[in-house]
């Protein structure tokens, strides 16, 4: 049963981290400005720092993997949130 949840979170976990993080960019990118909030794109960071060193730390496999696409992705999202702030 942990087999069975651990594969289901992973495999959720990864397509939210391939599929709607990447698109988000894209549309951030295509747009030239970042429609999420200050704390929608920190939080979700905070978030995967944090759960990538839990992760880390009980070595977790099934958690690793997407948390730190998903920090490389919401990192990203911060430098598109604070790049395009100041644009016109």
């Amino acid at each position: 049963m942990e087999n069975l949840f651990g594969s289901l979170t992973l495999v959720l976990a990864v397509t939210m981290v391939v599929i709607a993080l990447p698109s988000q960019i894209r549309k951030n990118y295509r747009e030239r400005k970042c429609g999420l909030s200050f704390l929608m794109v920190l939080l979700p960071l905070g978030v995967y720092i944090s759960r990538t060193c839990y992760a880390i730390l009980i070595k977790s496999w099934y958690i690793v993997v997407p948390d730190f696409l998903g920090v490389i992705f919401s990192a990203v999202l911060l430098a598109q949130f604070l790049y395009y702030r100041n644009k016109p």
